[in-house]
């Protein structure tokens, strides 16, 4: 399967913010039949994302509010950044919040990746 210029050996990509960031599971016996990882969302700057309850039971399933909690592009870069690049299949990495903050950090990240081992995904929501 190819996605751009990316070949995947395999059509799985668990979805984003499920794939956890501790360095174990960016190893190749953890991605055996996985085609790529998507990142948990990068926004520019930092969120801490939303207060109070966060996720919900409910007889249909769990609602969440996390609020895009994460640690922004620089802290991305800072803290994740070398362990995807080590990853033995292609990464996504999920940026944005808003259209003009998504340009933004996907420029940043852009500039500081290899365009060939790291894709884009401009997840553009509205506010």
């Amino acid at each position: 399967m190819k996605i751009g210029n990316i070949e995947l050996e395999w059509p799985v990509i668990p979805a984003s913010g499920v794939w956890p960031y501790e360095e174990d599971f960016w190893k190749a016996e953890r991605l055996a039949g996985i085609g790529a990882i998507c990142t948990k969302a990068i926004s520019l700057r930092s969120r801490s994302g939303n207060k109070g309850v966060r996720l919900w039971e409910t007889p249909a399933g769990v609602l969440n509010s996390i609020g895009l909690q994460n640690v922004g592009a620089t802290g991305f870069v800072e803290k994740y950044l070398k362990m995807t690049k080590t990853c033995p299949v292609p990464v996504i990495d999920n940026v944005g919040i808003w259209h003009w903050l998504a340009v933004a950090t996907a420029e940043y990240l852009g500039f500081q990746t290899d365009q060939d081992r790291i894709i884009v995904d401009a997840r553009l929501l509205s506010p």
